[in-house]
């Protein structure tokens, strides 16, 4: 799997048209963000929200194609929006893509760059203002280009008690109709708190690729917090709800994109990583996992966190948006490095090792163990032997010198399906370093066994 530096991060999507290009956002010379579309090679980059006067001159981010490739529907700040952490009515923190307090939808038709606003919606203007905030986030169109969904923020200031400070939140569903007049929202539904439970938070991420349903993100168990989020789906017509992760309670999973095949579906996940949801942006850490369309037999697919892992940054990294290619073996993705020293914020390609879909070169759904190569390899202080287990069975992962005696069990447990992977420091039972040479893991589970060769250096 490949990745390639080609820009800057909040939002992506890419087109799906003839045209092949992708639509992102990035924050521009005067700090606030602009969207803009480039090549999937990083080429011919052009900004496509600076007209002053036309559209607002604010934040400008998420962007979302039509798939004829005509229009892209965005999320822009009101020029007017009081911020309650900025009474200067500046930069608000709030109305960043991915946050979209005081935001409308807009909508560019890129034949002749006109702008259309698609909502107007009602938000507090002063201190005094007793409106509500509002706002909007995250437009993404179905695939056959007839419904636009997004999330609508009802009231900025609800108090929800301790599950959270991020206000009260629903999933629209419109019509986008395009007629005489340009484009415009038609016939809204509304999935909403007290018809799937007391949570508080949606996120969109998109549809099903036979558009009968909407992908989401929300905090829908009792007194989840807004910063632990599972992900689900809500049938359009039914509205039955099926809820697809059960990490833990202290998960946060968001952006899921289901393959365009529809047998997959990207996430992001900060499994392993503990951190304070209150004080996400400063404790955060995330990489990619792919599943299957129902949320099972996970894979991860980044290491930007793990330390024993050549990926590993140095510094916290936040994955956050991504996009599948149209032939489903390619996805732009987004990540953000918080580093004391040198912080950046980039878009990446991430080309998966076979097509349609592929992580690392396995299958998704594997009939056997796999052993994974083992990294460093010639090692001095330990090395990380991975493995990846296709149902839950008990494992078994052993060290052996040349000579066939044992010299360690690293692993001797039941395991669920998935990747895992344990670190040997070149120890032996009784926890006596071992001497160089060459020594052999023997991984086994059910009737599968493999064995790779390790080097020891000291």
């Amino acid at each position: 799997m490949d990745r390639h530096e080609l820009g800057r991060q909040s939002g992506v999507d890419w087109s799906w048209s003839g045209n092949n290009l992708i639509a992102f956002d990035r924050v521009g010379t005067d700090e606030f963000f602009d969207v803009y579309q480039m090549t999937p090679q990083g080429t011919d980059i052009i900004c496509l929200t600076e007209y002053p006067g036309v559209v607002p001159q604010k934040h400008n981010g998420q962007p979302a194609w039509h798939p004829s490739g005509n229009y892209i529907v965005f999320q822009a700040e009101k020029d007017v929006n009081f911020d309650p952490n900025d009474q200067h009515y500046q930069d608000s923190e709030f109305s960043k893509p991915g946050m979209g307090w005081n935001c409308d939808l807009w909508c560019v038709d890129l034949r002749d760059m006109s702008f259309t606003r698609l909502t107007n919606l009602p938000t507090r203007k002063t201190f005094f203002d007793t409106t509500h905030t509002s706002g909007v986030l995250h437009p993404h169109f179905s695939h056959d280009g007839t419904r636009l969904l997004w999330s609508e923020c009802l009231n900025g200031e609800a108090d929800i008690g301790d599950r959270g400070n991020w206000g009260q939140w629903r999933l629209n569903l419109s019509k986008f109709v395009v007629d005489t007049s340009g484009p415009r929202l038609d016939s809204t539904i509304y999935f909403e708190r007290g018809e799937f439970g007391d949570g508080t938070f949606y996120e969109s991420h998109g549809f099903s690729p036979d558009d009968s349903l909407v992908i989401f993100s929300g905090n829908l168990q009792p007194e989840q917090h807004q910063g632990y989020l599972d992900i689900y789906t809500i049938h359009v017509r039914s509205h039955e709800l099926t809820r697809l992760t059960f990490t833990t309670e202290d998960v946060w999973d968001e952006h899921a994109h289901y393959s365009p095949n529809g047998q997959n579906i990207v996430r992001i996940c900060s499994e392993g990583y503990a951190f304070d949801p209150d004080q996400w942006q400063n404790t955060m850490k995330t990489d990619y996992w792919l599943t299957d369309e129902d949320g099972q037999n996970g894979v991860r697919l980044t290491y930007f966190n793990d330390p024993m892992h050549p990926e590993y940054t140095g510094a916290r990294v936040i994955v956050a948006d991504n996009s599948w290619s149209p032939e489903g073996d390619k996805l732009i993705a987004c990540a953000a490095c918080f580093s004391d020293t040198t912080p950046f914020a980039k878009i990446f390609m991430i080309e998966f090792a076979e097509s349609p879909i592929s992580a690392r070169g396995f299958s998704n759904s594997p009939e056997r163990f796999h052993l994974l190569r083992s990294y460093p390899n010639p090692f001095n202080a330990q090395t990380v032997i991975g493995y990846q287990l296709p149902f839950r069975a008990n494992m078994t992962l052993m060290i052996f010198d040349l000579l066939g005696r044992e010299v360690c069990l690293l692993v001797n447990e039941t395991q669920s399906p998935g990747l895992h992977s344990v670190i040997w420091d070149g120890t032996d039972k009784s926890g006596t370093n071992v001497g160089t040479g060459i020594y052999f893991c023997r991984g086994e589970s059910g009737s599968s066994a493999a064995t790779t060769k390790l080097v020891l250096l000291r």
